[in-house]
């Protein structure tokens, strides 16, 4: 029998068109390991349609390969090369070394980014159509960091989950895609969240503990989400981004979600998720706390689905990710 190896990408990966052997070795982690089993999580708990698009399943198929969009076929080349000494690819933003090292935050060459270097991914908070992204490149534009009518890659998507389908992880290969079609050779940056829908459509009684503590399959669907963050993070890597930001969900309120304490599980999730994004060594991450922002502001969920922010929640989360933008100079100028 094939034994089971565990093994991550490294710097091997010089050839040209290797980004799909990169994508699926970092997302999963392994070599000839069983995959995570994939159930029938259609029924969505935030009742909205599905967009249109591949939900990606966490590993890049053929039709995924960004290798085969133009402008990428050395793509890995350029990027595994990258050295420690400052030196860019790209349109001068430094991308990840290939031994591990991490560019220098407030590097000037992150404060000057075009529009196609800069990505989202996730759920139905960072969709295209929300108000959050809308909000946030309005900031941008407003700062002439994003000319008008520019919008960043986008292949956030409703319903997407961290460790099931739709899948989170693979929206990085839309992302590369998208990003091709743009004449970019990949964002440098990525601005994603998830974990929500994890618990939302596929462990919706993990909303009303008491103590997460006290229950183990809810703090495995925390710890799942967790590794799924850290495998993503490689991937990443693998591909060129060095900077991700991490947008943490608000505390909801209770008694609409099919339980009346969901903020007791996210108190839990939140230091976790912030430790994983803060202490990788793969990319630069910042995680986003949303919490306090959203602490007393009755105004700020939308009281219809108890799940997404109004329009003014999301301005104020956008407000959040702006700050953080501009203080870290990453595509703020």
């Amino acid at each position: 029998m094939h034994e089971c190896k565990r093994r991550l990408p490294g710097s091997a990966h010089r050839t040209r068109g290797r980004v799909r052997a990169v994508l699926a070795l970092a997302l999963l982690g392994t070599v000839g390991c069983p995959g995570p089993t994939v159930g029938n999580i259609w029924d969505d708990a935030e009742d909205d349609e599905r967009d249109d698009g591949d939900a990606g399943d966490g590993v890049a198929d053929a039709s995924d390969d960004p290798a085969n969009d133009a402008g990428w076929d050395d793509a890995d080349a350029a990027r595994d090369d990258t050295p420690r000494d400052g030196s860019t690819v790209d349109g001068g933003a430094p991308a990840p070394t290939a031994d591990g090292g991490l560019p220098t935050a407030k590097s000037e060459a992150y404060c000057h980014l075009e529009a196609a270097q800069i990505g989202w991914m996730g759920d139905s908070y960072l969709t295209s159509s929300s108000p959050l992204t809308t909000a946030l490149e309005a900031q941008a534009q407003r700062a002439g960091a994003l000319k008008a009518g520019e919008r960043y890659l986008n292949a956030a998507r409703k319903g997407a989950t961290m460790t099931a389908q739709p899948s989170v992880p693979g929206q990085l290969a839309e992302l590369l895609r998208e990003a091709g079609a743009r004449g970019s050779r990949g964002p440098r940056v990525a601005i994603m969240n998830g974990g929500g829908n994890d618990v939302l459509v596929e462990n919706r009684r993990c909303l009303d503990l008491r103590s997460p503590v006290s229950d183990a399959p809810c703090m495995e669907v925390v710890a799942k989400t967790v590794a799924s963050m850290q495998r993503t993070f490689r991937a990443m890597r693998a591909v060129g981004i060095a900077h991700v930001i991490y947008v943490g969900y608000p505390n909801l309120p209770g008694g609409g979600l099919g339980g009346g304490r969901p903020d007791v599980l996210n108190d839990y999730a939140t230091p976790l998720m912030r430790d994983a994004c803060e202490g990788n060594t793969d990319v630069r991450c910042h995680f986003v706390d949303t919490r306090l922002a959203f602490a007393g502001q009755r105004g700020y969920i939308e009281p219809r689905d108890r799940i997404h922010p109004t329009p003014e929640g999301a301005r104020a989360i956008a407000d959040l990710v702006w700050r953080l933008m501009v203080d870290q100079c990453l595509g703020s100028k």
